[in-house]
């Protein structure tokens, strides 16, 4: 291992906004974790995968950001791999950062199936927000073993009427006629997402803010009885 230094003369600070970042950076890549599939374990055919992500940061020139992503995909006879996240930061003085985003993947007969849903929200400011919202919808017919990661991360860090929420939110399905969602529902689930980064926006009691069955419940209830599938994975996790 060889070490440098750099000359003195030129070591400088890295901008408090930077490190800020960097942090948030940082603690996304720990929360994601490292999600690989194999192509040598699938030597016919490669992994397809899936990132969405919707990512809120707002500074001095533009204090308000509302960054949403959504996605619908349709996958066939191939290991998927899903990533899906969002992540916000407010680090300047009355900013506002909300993150939504919204995967839904439709897998047809696939092979291994390795999922991971993510937010993760920042604070270190004054009176300022940041929210973050990932919801991973996955309707799966037939397919071999499914692996879920689904995780919430929020922190304030030296700030004063700060408000940082975060909520990720898993469900798979297995719907073994291989259908989708009518329009009705979808409408529905885009509202129920709504519904959920609007609550994020606020800050409600503590007992508010446990993961609770409420909506997870609905939106379970929403999906499979539109679909006639069953449930194989559901998690809802706040930060």
């Amino acid at each position: 291992m060889i070490h440098t230094r750099a000359p003195q003369a030129r070591a400088r600070q890295a901008h408090p906004s930077r490190r800020r970042l960097g942090v948030l950076l940082a603690l996304t890549a720990l929360l994601l974790g490292s999600l690989a599939v194999s192509s040598q374990a699938h030597p016919r055919h490669r992994v397809k995968n899936l990132d969405l992500t919707a990512a809120a940061h707002p500074t001095e020139a533009n204090p308000t950001v509302l960054d949403k992503a959504s996605r619908t995909k349709w996958i066939g006879w191939r290991p998927l791999a899903v990533d899906t996240s969002a992540t916000s930061s407010a680090t300047c003085d009355g900013c506002r950062g909300d993150a939504v985003t919204l995967q839904l993947v439709y897998a047809h007969r696939p092979g291994d199936v390795a999922l991971d849903n993510a937010a993760v929200a920042w604070s270190q400011c004054t009176d300022c927000r940041a929210t973050a919202l990932s919801v991973q919808v996955v309707m799966v017919r037939g397919g071999h073993e499914v692996t879920a990661n689904n995780r919430a991360l929020a922190l304030n860090a030296a700030c004063e009427g700060c408000l940082s929420n975060s909520l990720a939110v898993q469900l798979v399905v297995l719907d073994a006629d291989g259908d989708e969602l009518s329009h009705e529902a979808e409408d529905a689930l885009r509202a129920w997402v709504d519904e959920q980064a609007a609550a994020l926006r606020v800050d409600p009691p503590a007992a508010q803010r446990r993961a609770g069955p409420g909506p997870l419940d609905s939106l379970e209830a929403l999906v499979n009885d539109d679909l006639g599938s069953e449930t194989l994975v559901s998690d809802l996790d706040r930060g």
